[in-house]
């Protein structure tokens, strides 16, 4: 019996590991959508403010007991997890391709394994290192190929994405230490509830009005940043918190290395054809993900 309860315990992580890959599969082309109109920043906001829209009636719908003596540490990781984040992402993408922000973006379990070591009394072995490798070795394999093998890499923007992993390895850490036995959708509706106002008062400090009111284009980058938000943002938050819960930051973070391989049956489903190569890389990520997630 506990063989079985264990055994759907894993088919269930790894159900909610491949729904995160979908989701956060489509981000990058959703927020070049939205670069199409509005700038970086009202980007970043709208994403932040939508997800705050989203989650605000269920402080009137639960009856949630909250937890006054972790506000601080939710605040904080809501910051790293999805406020800086999605500001970081827009400004990089103005400047470098999807592609390498999804290179970049491979990065996060790294910066998870490593933050955890360092800070967070996270055992580190051999295994979970050759893991997180190995993983990141598929990711740039299969990346590269949708390229042709050809970057056009601007380091200084590059860094902002390296930011933005590195914000997701810290708060991974911190929820899981910090954020015991409290239910996944409260923690993301506490920090949206706190970072959705301020984003609401910046997006209309700027020319969001004026823009939807005079580009024709607007309301359709509106709905792709809206869909973005709901699912990408604060539905993928609410599974991402609760993996992490489940299992582990680091595992939860391996997300990061099936998003690539969205992007190949995204590709197939649109006529190109999957090479060799792409099977090399593919073999790389799940051989990765399983080492990382036995370790």
């Amino acid at each position: 019996k506990l063989e079985t309860t264990n055994q759907k315990k894993l088919l269930i992580d790894w159900a909610l590991l491949c729904l995160l890959a979908f989701i956060w599969g489509f981000s990058f082309f959703f927020i070049k959508q939205g670069l199409s109109v509005f700038s970086a920043y009202q980007v970043g906001a709208l994403r932040i403010f939508i997800s705050f829209i989203v989650f605000f009636p269920f402080l009137f719908i639960k009856k949630w007991q909250f937890p006054t003596k972790k506000i601080v540490p939710i605040v904080i990781i809501g910051l790293l997890g999805s406020g800086f984040p999605p500001f970081l992402f827009a400004m990089a993408e103005t400047k470098i391709s999807s592609s390498v922000a999804g290179i970049l973006n491979s990065t996060t379990p790294v910066f998870t394994l490593i933050i955890g070591s360092l800070f967070f009394n996270s055992i580190l072995n051999t295994k979970k290192i050759i893991g997180v490798l190995l993983g990141l070795v598929g990711s740039v394999i299969i990346i590269a190929i949708g390229e042709n093998g050809s970057f056009n890499f601007d380091f200084g923007y590059a860094l902002l994405v390296v930011l933005a992993t590195l914000c997701y390895g810290t708060s991974g850490n911190l929820l899981k230490k910090h954020i015991k036995g409290e239910h996944p959708l409260l923690i993301s509706l506490l920090a949206f509830c706190f970072m959705g106002p301020f984003a609401g008062v910046y997006l209309f400090s700027t020319d969001f009005v004026q823009v939807m009111k005079t580009n024709p284009m607007a309301l359709e980058s509106l709905g792709y940043l809206s869909i973005l938000a709901i699912i990408g943002t604060a539905l993928a938050l609410f599974l991402f918190n609760t993996l992490v819960i489940r299992t582990n930051a680091l595992f939860a973070s391996t997300v990061t290395f099936l998003i690539p391989l969205v992007a190949v049956i995204i590709g197939l489903l649109a006529g190109e054809q999957l090479g060799m190569i792409h099977l090399i890389g593919l073999g790389f990520i799940l051989l990765g993900v399983l080492i990382t997630s036995k370790s």
